[in-house]
């Protein structure tokens, strides 16, 4: 950001505070979702980080799906065939640690809001299933299902956070589930250990749809973005308070002065003088 420069110029996509940049700290993909589901099928949604990983649309998405979402544009998932699906984002394969997050809004109490990736046989997988008998399930499976659960069950726009650690000491570390901001109680499904990694899995990242079954979403997603790290408490609360009234997140105040308003501050009176020899060791400086 400049103020007040008149040589200030745009900033490069590669610079360091570049566009290719500004998602670091473990973001791999962020979608926003602000594109025209019926436009270009190679690259329909965009990946916001220097990753490619675009969002192909499928079913019968059309333009009419692009709707007010949590933060701009959104998608509207029909409930029927709509979806979007990536490549595979492969910093999550076999993974330690890894967090998605995702703005939702059923369509109507007991409609389905499904994310994530695995394969199609139900063994390996990593997805968020927002259900239709008013749970939502955090899914990481390794051969056997392991799960966290809460209840929700309203047509609210909410925020969910998923994390996978997987050097946690118990299930209660190793799955949490962050909700509007904060860490629910979770439910667990077994009392099978919770895996530290997770299989190698080369399926593709689908938003709207389950890989191994027919489960479909039916209301609206904003904001997916998947990273590669554990997200904190601090992490979710903030992201949560950020994007959920953007407006009184931060205040802007009125510009202090202007060009002709104030005076910029001058180095007058310097001593010792600008290359000056045989400087005492004690010598005084004054500005």
């Amino acid at each position: 950001m400049y103020f007040d420069n008149s040589n200030a110029r745009p900033i490069n996509a590669s610079d360091p505070h570049g566009k290719h940049d500004v998602w670091s700290n473990g973001f791999v993909a962020v979608y926003h979702v602000h594109e025209d589901p019926n436009g270009d099928p190679s690259n329909s949604i965009y990946n916001s980080t220097r990753n490619k990983y675009y969002g192909k649309p499928y079913g019968s998405m059309t333009s009419a799906d692009r709707v007010a979402g949590q933060m701009g544009n959104g998608t509207d998932f029909d409930g029927t065939d709509d979806y979007y699906e990536t490549d595979d984002i492969s910093e999550i394969d076999n993974a330690t640690k890894m967090t998605y997050s995702v703005w939702f809004k059923r369509r109507s109490s007991g409609s389905k809001i499904v994310m994530g990736k695995g394969s199609a046989t139900i063994t390996d997988m990593s997805d968020i299933n927002v259900w239709n008998d008013g749970s939502v399930h955090l899914q990481r499976r390794k051969g056997v299902q392991n799960e966290a659960t809460f209840n929700s069950n309203d047509t609210s726009w909410h925020h969910l956070m998923s994390v996978f650690n997987g050097s946690g000491a118990s299930s209660v570390t190793k799955i949490i589930g962050y909700y509007d901001g904060s860490s629910q109680n979770l439910t667990y499904s077994t009392s099978i250990p919770i895996p530290s990694k997770l299989s190698i899995n080369s399926s593709r990242f689908v938003i709207g749809k389950k890989n191994y079954d027919s489960s479909v979403s039916d209301g609206y997603m904003d904001e997916i973005r998947v990273a590669s790290k554990v997200r904190n408490s601090q992490w979710a609360k903030t992201e949560f308070n950020n994007q959920n009234s953007p407006s009184t997140f931060y205040t802007v105040s009125a510009t202090v002065g202007t060009n002709s308003g104030y005076t910029r501050p001058k180095i007058s009176s310097l001593y010792p003088r600008n290359q000056a020899t045989q400087i005492p060791r004690k010598a005084n400086l004054k500005i």
